[in-house]
């Protein structure tokens, strides 16, 4: 009979360099080294989970406040809302909104601006 050879594939054990493996890293090593391409991959994962974080902080950063509407006037004598375009209202020249009473009697005593101390002809006070 004819002897037919039959070849089977050489495994990864039946590796001849895993004698050299073996003795540099220990009995263990194929363990150590799936350990260590893990930690690998749990390091890189983590560097990139911080890294869109950290772009996403700088952005956040970065974006303009929302702009707040700006309060209704108040009047500084009694601290209560001046309503514009009211006929009890009236804005000095120096830009502060009162109520007519409650800058009447004020500027009676003294002819300046709360706020301010800008000077009030009796023209502005009407």
């Amino acid at each position: 009979m004819g002897g037919i050879v039959e070849t089977r594939p050489r495994s990864d054990l039946d590796d001849p360099d895993d004698g050299a493996i073996a003795r540099a890293l220990g009995p263990h090593w194929r363990l150590k080294f799936t350990a260590l391409v893990a930690a690998a991959l749990v390091a890189t994962l983590l560097l990139i989970w911080l890294a869109k974080r950290g772009v996403r902080w700088y952005r956040n950063r970065k974006r303009a406040p929302q702009p707040q509407p700006p309060p209704p006037p108040m009047c500084t004598v009694c601290l209560d809302d001046v309503e514009q375009g009211k006929e009890r209202a009236v804005t000095l020249p120096c830009g502060h909104p009162y109520h007519r009473h409650c800058i009447a009697q004020v500027v009676d005593n003294d002819p300046r601006c709360p706020v301010c101390r800008a000077s009030v002809s009796p023209a502005d006070r009407v």
